[in-house]
C-alpha cells in the first residue's frame, strides 16, 4: 500500500509540472497576445500616418523651382515622407514599403507592381502622374515590427513580429480623373472658385514647435480673428495681394468681376504661378465687393515665394484656405467687424476667420491650411461607402422690436421679368400693374419723419438688368449658349423722398428672365449700405415675384423657361443661390445681435411652386411669406406687412451649423435592412461596405437651446422636402455622398428688445 501511494504521489507531481507548463503557456498567450494586439495597432497607426504623409508629399512641389517639370516631387521625397512618418510613430523605417495606387476606368483601385524607390520607381525619378495609362491616385503602405515577448520566451518564443497595411491611402488627384493632371499639379492638390487674392504661408506660425504651421479655425477657436492687410501687394506676413486668372489683363474692372464671380478662376494646382495685380485698393468697385462679401466664405490660394514686382509679380501656390469675411476696414469707412483701430495713414484690411473645410474636387493631399487636407480613403479592397454631413439652419431668437417707435429702412425687390406682363385673378389684372399700385400704396403709409426726427426710408431694386460677358452653355440645355448675364439692379437708394421712389415704380416695364439671387444680392447691399442706412433703423427687405428663379448668382441663365409648376433639377443652382443670399440677409453679419434684415416674400400668382419664396422669408414663415392670387389680395398683403412694421416684428438670427453627434439611420428599401451610425461633432457620418440598393434616410432629431430640428430640407434654409431623402447605391465601387439639412418649426418669438 505504501509503495502504491508513493507511485501515485509521483504521478501527481508530474501532473502538477505539466499543469504549470500549460498554465505558463496560457499566461504567455494571454499577456503576449495582448501585447501583439497593441503592437499591431501601433504599426497600423504608423502606416496610416505614413500613407497620409506620402499622399501629402505627392501633392507638394519643390519650393523655389523655376522649371515646371522640375517642380514636381520625386519618388525619393515621397518615400522619405512615408518613412519619416512611420518612424515618428514607433516603426523602424527600414521595414516600411510603399506602392503607388492607380484607378482603373471602372473606378476600381489597384496597386502598382513595383515598390516606390526600387526598379522603375527610383528615388531620383519624378513621381508619376500616370502609370501604364492609369492615373496615380495615392500611396499604399505596409510595415513590420519586431519586439520582445514577455512570457512567451518561456516556451521558446523570444521575439514576435507583427505587420499591417495602411487602412487607406492618401489620394492627391481628382476622383474620377477625366484626364491626367498637368505637370504642375504634382498629382494634384487643387481648388476652384477662388477669390482673387493670395496670402503668404508665413501668415501662420508654428506655435508648438512640431514643424507644422498652426491655424486657429473658427470651429475650434471662435474668438480668433485674422486681419489681412492691403498694402498694394507688397510681400509681408500679414499682407494680401490681388491676383488675376489665366489670360486676363490687369485692371480694377477685371479684379472686381473676379470678386463678383469666383467661378471664373477655373482650377488651380499647387505649384502653379499666379500673376499679381496692385494699385487698386482705392477703387470704389473693389471696396464695394469687399463689403458685399461680409458674412460670406471665400477660398484663398496660399503662396510661399514670389518673383518679380508690382503688376509683374508672380506667386507660387502651396495650398488653399477657406476664409469667412467678417469686416472690411478703412480709416473712417469701416463695415462689419474691425478689431484694429486705424489711423489716417494706415492701409485698409479685411477681417475674418479661417475655416475647417473640405472639397471633393481633388480629394485632398494639400498642405493643411484647413482646406482639402489629405484624406484617408477607404481601403483599395473596399467596395462601397456612403458618407455625408448633417447641417441645420439654426434659429436664434432675438426678441421683437417695437416698430411703431423705431424707423424702418425698407428695400423693395420687384420682379419685372417678362411673365409680369401676364394677367392674373378676377377681375383679370396685369401682374406688374397690380404690384406697382400695391407698392405705391405701401410706401405712402411710411413716415419719412417720426417723432419730429428722421423717419422711415425706402429703396427700390428690380431684376433683371443685362450685361455681356464670356459665352456659357445653359445647364438645362447644353446645346444652347449665351453671352448675356442677368443681374439685379439698384433703382433707388434708401431715401426719405418717398414720392421720388414712387415715381420710379410708376415708370417700370416688364421683360426678361428671373435672377432672384441677383436681386437679393443688390438689396442686401442697399439695406446695409452705411451711406444710406441708419444703424438705428430696422432693415427690411420685401421681395415680390411671380415665378421660379432661373438665373444663378453669377448671372448665367440656366435655360429653364419657368413654364412649369415645379423647377427642373438642372435649375437647382439658381434656387440654391437665391436661398443662399436670403440666408446671408437673415444672418447677423455685423455682430449687433440682430439679423441684417427682416425678409418678407410675396408669391404673385398660383401657377408655380412658391416653396423657394417661403424658404427665403424670415422665420416664422407664417407672418413673413404670403401668396397673392389677385390684385385685391396683393393690396391686402402689403397692407398686412405695413401693419406689422407699424407695430412690432419678430427678430430671429439664423446661421448654418453642423449637427453634432446625431444618430443617422438609413434603410435599404429593397431589403428592409437598416444601418445606423453616430455622426461626429461636425456632423460627418460614414457607412462602410454598403450593399447596392436604394437607401432612405430615416428621421433625424436634435434639440439645441430648446428648439428641435427634425425636418429635412433641400439644402440649409431651403424648402421642406416632401419625402424622406434617398440615395441610390450602385453596384460599382466607390464613395457615395449625400448631405442632409434640417430645420425646426418650434420657433416662437417672445420678449421685446
Amino acid at each position: 500500500m505504501r509503495q502504491q501511494y508513493s507511485q501515485e504521489h509521483g504521478q501527481s507531481m508530474i501532473l502538477v509540472v505539466l499543469g504549470l507548463a500549460t498554465l505558463m503557456a496560457f499566461m504567455a498567450l494571454a499577456v503576449d497576445g495582448g501585447n501583439v494586439y497593441a503592437q499591431r495597432r501601433q504599426v497600423q497607426n504608423a502606416v496610416d500616418a505614413a500613407a497620409y504623409a506620402g499622399g501629402q508629399r505627392l501633392a507638394q512641389p519643390n519650393s523655389g523651382c523655376l522649371v515646371k517639370q522640375i517642380c514636381r516631387t520625386t519618388n525619393g521625397q515621397v518615400l522619405t515622407a512615408i518613412r519619416n512618418a512611420a518612424a515618428r510613430n514607433g516603426v523602424d523605417a527600414n521595414t516600411v514599403k510603399a506602392k503607388y495606387v492607380m484607378r482603373q476606368p471602372n473606378g476600381v483601385e489597384i496597386q502598382d507592381t513595383e515598390f516606390i524607390g526600387g526598379g522603375g520607381r527610383g528615388t531620383l525619378s519624378v513621381a508619376p502622374v500616370t502609370l501604364n495609362g492609369l492615373p496615380v491616385v495615392g500611396v499604399y503602405v505596409t510595415a513590420d515590427k519586431e519586439f520582445n515577448s514577455f512570457f512567451a520566451g518561456i516556451v521558446g518564443i523570444r521575439t514576435m513580429t507583427v505587420g499591417a497595411p495602411s487602412t487607406g491611402y492618401g489620394a492627391p488627384v481628382p476622383n474620377p480623373p477625366s484626364t491626367p493632371p498637368p505637370a504642375t499639379s504634382n498629382g494634384a492638390c487643387c481648388s476652384d472658385d477662388l477669390f482673387p487674392i493670395t496670402i503668404p504661408q508665413t501668415k501662420f506660425n508654428d506655435e508648438n514647435g512640431d514643424g507644422i504651421r498652426d491655424i486657429h479655425f473658427e470651429q475650434n477657436d471662435p474668438g480668433a480673428n485674422y486681419q489681412l492687410w492691403d498694402r498694394n501687394g507688397q510681400p509681408g506676413n500679414d499682407n494680401f495681394g490681388y491676383v488675376r486668372w489665366r489670360n486676363q489683363t490687369f485692371s480694377a474692372t477685371t479684379i472686381s468681376a473676379n470678386m463678383t464671380d469666383p467661378s471664373v478662376s477655373g482650377i488651380w494646382y499647387v505649384g502653379d504661378k499666379l500673376s499679381g495685380s496692385n494699385g487698386i485698393s482705392n477703387n470704389s468697385s473693389i471696396q464695394q465687393q469687399w463689403k458685399n462679401r461680409i458674412g460670406q466664405y471665400i477660398t484663398i490660394p496660399i503662396y510661399d515665394v514670389t518673383n518679380g514686382s508690382d503688376s509683374n509679380r508672380t506667386y507660387n501656390i502651396v495650398g488653399f484656405a477657406r476664409f469667412k469675411v467678417t469686416g472690411y476696414c478703412r480709416y473712417n469707412s469701416s463695415t462689419g467687424e474691425c478689431g484694429v483701430t486705424l489711423n489716417k495713414t494706415d492701409p485698409p484690411y479685411v477681417q475674418g476667420k479661417f475655416q475647417n473645410w473640405s472639397t471633393s474636387l481633388c480629394e485632398g493631399s494639400c498642405p493643411n491650411f484647413g482646406i482639402v487636407t489629405t484624406t484617408n480613403h477607404p481601403p483599395v479592397t473596399q467596395t462601397r461607402s456612403l458618407i455625408g454631413v448633417v447641417k441645420l439652419n439654426q434659429l436664434e431668437p432675438a426678441g421683437t422690436v417695437n416698430l411703431a417707435k423705431t424707423p424702418v429702412d425698407v428695400v423693395h425687390i420687384l420682379d419685372i421679368s417678362g411673365s409680369m406682363k401676364s394677367t392674373f385673378g378676377s377681375p383679370s389684372t396685369v401682374k406688374l400693374n397690380a404690384a406697382k399700385q400695391a407698392l405705391i400704396n405701401f410706401n405712402k403709409v411710411l413716415s419719412p419723419t417720426l417723432n419730429g426726427t428722421d423717419g422711415d426710408r425706402v429703396g427700390l431694386a428690380t431684376y433683371p438688368i443685362y450685361n455681356s460677358g464670356a459665352s456659357y452653355s445653359y445647364t438645362c440645355d447644353t446645346k444652347k449658349s449665351s453671352t448675356d448675364y442677368a443681374k439685379g439692379q439698384k433703382r433707388k437708394d434708401l431715401t426719405s423722398n418717398i414720392p421720388s421712389v414712387n415715381s420710379t415704380i410708376t415708370s417700370l416695364t416688364a421683360d426678361g428672365i428671373t435672377p432672384i439671387a441677383g436681386g437679393l444680392l443688390v438689396a442686401r447691399g442697399m439695406v446695409t449700405d452705411p451711406t444710406y442706412h441708419d444703424p438705428s433703423h430696422v432693415p427690411v427687405i420685401i421681395l415680390a415675384s411671380d415665378g421660379l428663379a432661373n438665373v444663378k448668382l453669377n448671372g448665367q441663365y440656366t435655360g429653364f423657361d419657368g413654364m412649369s409648376y415645379n423647377p427642373m433639377d438642372c435649375n437647382k443652382p439658381a434656387d440654391d443661390d437665391a436661398i443662399g443670399q436670403a440666408n446671408l440677409a437673415k444672418s447677423d453679419n455685423n455682430g449687433d445681435g440682430r439679423p441684417d434684415a427682416i425678409v418678407f416674400t410675396i408669391a404673385i400668382g398660383t401657377n408655380f411652386n412658391p416653396e423657394t419664396l417661403r424658404a427665403i422669408a424670415s422665420a416664422p414663415a407664417e407672418t413673413h411669406f404670403y401668396q397673392a392670387t389677385d390684385a385685391a389680395s396683393m393690396k391686402s398683403i402689403y397692407d398686412q406687412i405695413s401693419t406689422i412694421i407699424e407695430s412690432e416684428s419678430c427678430l430671429v438670427n439664423q446661421r448654418e451649423i453642423f449637427a453634432p453627434n446625431v444618430t443617422v439611420r438609413v434603410r435599404n428599401k429593397d431589403t428592409g435592412t437598416t444601418l445606423s451610425t453616430t455622426a461626429t461633432s461636425t456632423g460627418y457620418f460614414q457607412f462602410n461596405n454598403v450593399a447596392p440598393g436604394t437607401y432612405e434616410f430615416q428621421s433625424i432629431s436634435i434639440t439645441i437651446n430648446g428648439l428641435t430640428y427634425d425636418i429635412f430640407t433641400d439644402g440649409v434654409g431651403g424648402p421642406v422636402l416632401a419625402n424622406l431623402p434617398t440615395i441610390e447605391i450602385g453596384s460599382g465601387t466607390g464613395t457615395y455622398e449625400k448631405n442632409l439639412s434640417l430645420k425646426t418649426d418650434d420657433f416662437v418669438c417672445t420678449g421685446t428688445k
